[in-house]
């Protein structure tokens, strides 16, 4: 893999988040400049997250914010194409898994969980593009699940958005094939992360 001179926006890369934060240290490994987004504004998070962007270098960016929010998306992307001038890749990893039987869901649970799982991909997605467009090149990358095909007990709205992400994966891809720009899933099983000992995907 040969990323040197491309710039890669990671969303939920961390302290802590073990996928994302692992993406990002293997694309920096292969010479990739990154913006990464995160959550958390603590000085503990702050202080940890200063710690984790030594391990990739100068040649990165770290937004802190509610990435289901559209001023939190839109800023990564003007605050990215700012330091580097373009966009290569963007992997929309952001998400959280809080399980709940569907009877005892409340419509606040259902909401949270569609706007960062599923609304984030959209906005990232959304204020990204037109800069790949411009340049005829770009790599969405669209983190889902395997809950998203089997289901999952306690995780009826998680299934969903997962499954929102496909189907939205499927369709950003045939729209903009056109410009030179693909659109992919990936679907993990249950990861075990470093930080929390949690189980998330």
């Amino acid at each position: 893999m040969k990323l040197k001179g491309r710039v890669a926006v990671i969303t939920g890369a961390g302290p802590g988040n073990g996928i994302g934060r692992a993406i990002a240290l293997t694309f920096a490994k292969h010479g990739a400049q990154l913006a990464i987004n995160y959550f958390g504004n603590t000085p503990h998070v702050k202080d940890a997250i200063q710690h984790e962007m030594a391990d990739y270098g100068d040649d990165a960016i770290a937004v802190e914010g509610d990435i289901s929010r559209e001023e939190t998306a839109r800023q990564l992307i003007e605050k990215t194409l700012a330091a580097f001038g373009r966009i290569d890749i963007l992997v929309n990893n952001a998400g959280i898994s809080t399980p709940a039987l569907l009877k005892d869901m409340t419509a606040e649970n259902w909401d949270r969980m569609i706007a960062v799982n599923l609304r984030s991909v959209f906005l990232t997605s959304h204020y990204a593009v037109p800069s790949m467009i411009e340049q005829g090149f770009g790599r969405i990358i669209n983190i889902s699940s395997q809950v998203a095909q089997k289901g999952s007990v306690e995780h009826c709205h998680y299934a969903a958005a997962k499954a929102g992400i496909i189907a939205f994966t499927k369709s950003a891809a045939l729209e903009l094939g056109r410009y030179g720009i693909t659109a992919n899933c990936i679907a993990p099983g249950p990861v075990q992360t470093q930080l929390m000992g949690e189980v998330s995907d």
